[in-house]
């Protein structure tokens, strides 16, 4: 008996198997660090264990503050610099960090414009 599978069975059926393999599965956030080229330079977010936070910029620390996760989301407590440039406040952004790409869509907005030129469009990567 031959058994045959119309295309739209056959996509299902790919698409399955893909999720399955872990093809494509999404990672947990974890501490550590992750870095992007912005302008030509490094910039290195490196996210503790503890709830702290530094940001490296073509090796010299910019910034550094606080931050917590809760799900797919990461809220950015305290950060030195947009408190330093008169732009204080949380924000609060989606993270997604799939086949070792790690990027990051606001919610809601963000009160400090170089945090969210260093987080959005960006596309950051584990750092070993």
């Amino acid at each position: 008996m031959k058994l045959w599978l119309k295309p739209p069975s056959l996509i299902i059926l790919i698409a399955f198997l893909a999720g399955a393999t872990g093809c494509g599965s999404t990672q947990d956030l974890l501490p550590g660090q992750y870095g992007t080229v912005h302008q030509g330079q490094t910039w290195v977010l490196d996210l503790k264990s503890d709830g702290s936070w530094t940001g490296t910029f073509g090796g010299e620390l910019l910034t550094s503050g606080t931050y917590s996760l809760e799900g797919e989301q990461i809220t950015w407590l305290s950060d030195g610099h947009c408190e330093g440039t008169g732009h204080p406040g949380e924000a609060t952004y989606r993270w997604k960090f799939r086949n070792d790409r790690l990027t990051f869509t606001s919610i809601g907005g963000d009160p400090c414009l170089s945090r969210k030129v260093i987080l959005k469009d960006e596309v950051y990567s584990p750092q070993h």
